[in-house]
């Protein structure tokens, strides 16, 4: 679905990684090249190992979210465990560099809105 600059996809039935990857790309460049490329779901779905094949097809930096995530003694929302300033940082920074930028996250949408870095 594309509508005003936002382009949702859920690919269901892709044989490989590799597959989704090269599927993304086609609709991503279909959708004239939006960044940053957003990629939310359940940990442990593959977010980070799509996001690594994103990366290397068009040639841009990536930023996951686990990688700012603290674990507690006590049970904390994804939200409440991200270090949300170090986070932003990095999203900055990738940013900045001109680059086509993958995201991915467990509830993205709650540690890097939309409305602040773009759909």
């Amino acid at each position: 679905m594309l509508r005003r600059g936002l382009l949702t996809v859920k690919i269901a039935s892709c044989p490989t990684f590799e597959a989704a990857a090269e599927k993304v790309v086609e609709l991503w460049t279909h959708a004239g090249r939006l960044t940053p490329i957003r990629l939310e779901g359940f940990a442990g779905v593959g977010k980070t190992g799509l996001a690594k094949l994103l990366v290397k097809l068009v040639r841009g930096e990536h930023v996951a979210g686990d990688h700012f995530v603290s674990r507690f003694d006590v049970p904390l929302s994804y939200r409440e465990c991200v270090r949300q300033s170090e986070f932003d940082a990095a999203v900055r920074q990738a940013l900045a560099w001109g680059r086509v930028v993958v995201l991915d996250a467990v509830c993205l949408e709650e540690v890097a809105p939309s409305t602040k870095w773009g759909r």
